[in-house]
């Protein structure tokens, strides 16, 4: 996919005989300016508090699609709930002529993985989707805005300062795939 310079490439590696799954993805900016991808997840640490994780995205069944949607992307807030801060995944700064790799791997069957959700839950429930969608959200600040960076998590996060009166675009890149009889639980 290609969309305001950046380019997506992505590929899927169903490994049904070892119960995995990888995605492995390169973004590519040909814009004029700097991008910011969405790639650092904000994850529980195990030793206590939280850790920033390029290894990981959410993963949100959806059966009435046919579809699970594997995102990096600023997680939706559920219905009814209001949280007390949003949760935002870190930003990657992406120059012009610069790429990202990323790779994700995942157990098989996918199980879901929500933002301002339990995810320690059973999921007693198992059905198969016929594809898979990803989704990586970026931001292209606004002309003249301020670069800022900030530590969150052990790591060095991007953000900018959009001048006075002005907005940044916000959006995302998405591959899909075609997967047959991919295993996923459902969430309760």
């Amino acid at each position: 996919m290609q969309q305001d310079g950046l380019i997506l490439q992505a590929s899927l590696e169903p490994d049904q005989d070892a119960g995995q799954l990888t995605l492995a993805y390169t973004v590519e900016n040909h814009g004029p300016g700097p991008a910011y991808i969405h790639d650092k997840l904000i994850v529980p640490d195990p030793k206590g508090g939280q850790m920033a994780e390029a290894g990981r995205a959410y993963v949100y069944p959806r059966p009435e699609h046919d579809e699970v949607l594997v995102m990096k992307d600023i997680p939706p807030v559920p219905p009814g709930l209001s949280p007390a801060s949003l949760v935002v995944p870190l930003m990657v700064r992406l120059a012009p002529g610069e790429a990202l790799d990323g790779r994700l791997r995942f157990a098989l069957p996918l199980k879901p993985w929500r933002q301002y959700a339990n995810n320690a839950l059973a999921y007693p429930r198992q059905t198969t989707v016929d594809s898979l969608r990803f989704r990586l959200g970026y931001a292209l600040p606004a002309p003249g805005a301020e670069e800022t960076t900030f530590d969150y998590a052990g790591e060095t996060a991007f953000n900018f300062r959009n001048p006075p009166g002005q907005s940044h675009k916000a959006a995302a890149l998405e591959a899909r795939f075609d997967t047959p009889g991919l295993p996923v639980f459902l969430p309760e």
